[in-house]
């Protein structure tokens, strides 16, 4: 077997990491359990695993991240479109008192 092949695995399956994600958060349209400062690190780490690769032509490094990349871009849209969504607000909890 062509060791090629197991990186374009390995490029297909790490791509599609977010994708249970995007499902959930576009179904519920709620963004309250995502924490924006880790997805702006995964956007960026994502980029610099990019550029490396095409600077190095190392395509199934390029693959995986460009899906995953584009995968936390689109998770983010959705943090911006629905972080005011009232689904997202904290829960308060009422406190009633017997006096």
């Amino acid at each position: 077997m062509n060791i090629e092949i197991i990186g374009y695995i390995a490029a297909i399956l790490g791509g599609t990491l977010k994708l249970p994600q995007i499902y959930k958060t576009v179904k519920t349209k709620c963004v309250k359990g995502l924490s924006l400062n880790s997805l702006l690190l995964e956007a960026s780490c994502a980029a610099c695993w990019t550029s490396f690769a095409i600077d190095k032509k190392l395509y199934t490094v390029l693959l995986g991240n460009t899906l995953y990349g584009s995968q936390v871009l689109i998770i983010i849209f959705c943090y911006f479109k629905w972080h005011n969504n009232p689904s997202n607000a904290p829960k308060s909890h009422a406190v009633i008192v017997n006096i």
